[in-house]
C-alpha cells in the first residue's frame, strides 16, 4: 500500500536506517545513502543523526504482488501510462538522464520510468 507523503509498504518517511535494517533477511543491498529491500529502495538523509528515510521507491516489476494506491490496484506489469492514469492527477513529465519522472497528486507521489529498460515504479519523498 502506498500512502502519498507517508510511505510505501512497510517503510515510512522519517524511518531510521536502523528500523529499515531491522527487517533483517529482506535486506539485499546497501550503500551509504540507501538500502534496497526486495522491490523497495529507501534513501536516507545522512545529515540527520539516525539517517532518516527521505525517499522510498518501489519498482512494480520487482514487487511480490500488485501495489495499492488509494482505491487503485496496480498490477506488477502495469505500463507507465496505466500508472499515471490510475494515480493522477499528474503534472508534466520530466525527462532525466536516468529516465522519466512524472509528479502526481501535487508532488506527493512520483511515477518513474527507468532508462533504458523502461521499468516502472512509484516513489514518495519529503
Amino acid at each position: 500500500m502506498l500512502s502519498p507523503g507517508e510511505g510505501i509498504g512497510p517503510f515510512s518517511l522519517g524511518m531510521s536506517r536502523a528500523a529499515v535494517q531491522a527487517l533483517g533477511a529482506m535486506s539485499r543491498a546497501e550503500t551509504s545513502h540507501s538500502v534496497r529491500v526486495d522491490a523497495f529502495e529507501v534513501w536516507f538523509d545522512e545529515d540527520a543523526p539516525a539517517g532518516v528515510a527521505t525517499s522510498i521507491r518501489v519498482m512494480l516489476a520487482d514487487a511480490a504482488a500488485e501495489v495499492r494506491v488509494g482505491t487503485a490496484v496496480l498490477p506488477t506489469a502495469a505500463t507507465y501510462e496505466q500508472v499515471i492514469a490510475a494515480v493522477g492527477p499528474c503534472g508534466a513529465r520530466v525527462l532525466r538522464r536516468g529516465g522519466t519522472t512524472t509528479p502526481c497528486q501535487g508532488g506527493a507521489v512520483k511515477v518513474v520510468q527507468a532508462a533504458p529498460n523502461g521499468a516502472v515504479g512509484l516513489e514518495v519523498s519529503r
